[in-house]
């Protein structure tokens, strides 16, 4: 008797985190949610953890409790660049740099971990010594006070968090390659309950732009699509990477076949 793939998903109670759930679920896989709020009543979660991943206190014994055997760890739980800066940073990257951390070493032979950044990320390599150091930080603590160093507005720190998972990938891929695949999908505009954060955040002239460059907000779907890729089989050779999935907004960018002010390369 085959038994399913386990995947663990986080952000799962809404936006790409559930609809990554859903699609892992459609496809065969048994899945764990974690999110701060509740399962949503149609998902047939196998295991739910209620975790808030801006308070890392629990972070580990929330990991422990997840089931094993587990084939793939999808980090989705992200919030805007807005509100308090640490608190921006602690979770889109400080929790997900934990989680990976702790979970890659649980992940069977062929598995994969994937990482959801951003288009905010796009430019990491333009201080890729900076991130690094972050990086190379064992301490959370630290970590987060290296990076809160490099920013000052919460839009900022969103920008930094997602350069940091872009940076986290690259860093990070070799350390249990072969065995587990590493990679990050980095979306565009998508259309998510937290759609009206990204626009206080990136500004209304901002999202005007990158909707008119590409015609329309991604969906979910598209992007939990890409996502299930990099978990299945099928990309058992792509790790390292991140998949821009943004209808070609930063290819137009980093070819300047579209410009907006603040976004060079």
């Amino acid at each position: 008797m085959n038994v399913p793939r386990h995947a663990l998903v986080t952000g799962a109670a809404s936006g790409i985190g559930l609809a990554a759930a859903e699609l892992l679920l459609k496809q065969g896989w048994r899945v764990t949610g974690l999110d701060r709020q509740p399962c949503p009543t149609n998902l047939a979660a196998a295991q739910w953890i209620a975790c808030d991943l801006s308070d890392p206190s629990g972070l580990d014994a929330v990991c422990a409790t997840v089931a094993d055997p587990l084939d793939a760890l999808v980090l989705s739980a992200g919030v805007a660049g807005v509100g308090d800066p640490l608190r921006v940073l602690q979770i889109n990257f400080i929790a997900a740099r934990r989680m990976v951390r702790l979970l890659s070493p649980r992940i069977h032979a062929g598995g994969s971990v994937v990482v959801v950044s951003s288009g905010a990320g796009w430019r990491w390599m333009n201080r890729r010594n900076a991130l690094l150091d972050v990086l190379r930080e064992e301490s959370d603590t630290e970590a987060l006070t290296l990076a809160s160093a490099l920013c000052g507005s919460a839009a900022e720190a969103y920008n930094c968090s997602k350069e940091l998972l872009c940076a986290l990938v690259a860093h990070d891929c070799l350390q249990h390659w072969p065995r587990v695949r590493l990679n990050s999908v980095s979306p565009g505009s998508v259309a998510t309950p937290l759609l009206a954060d990204f626009t206080a955040s990136m500004g209304d002239e901002a999202m005007r732009f990158s909707r008119a460059a590409v015609g329309r907000d991604a969906t979910c779907e598209e992007i939990a699509a890409v996502i299930a890729f990099l978990a299945s089989d099928q990309a058992r050779w792509v790790n390292g990477a991140d998949i821009k999935v943004d209808g070609g907004l930063t290819g137009a960018l980093a070819g300047c076949a579209v410009r907006f002010p603040g976004w060079e390369s």
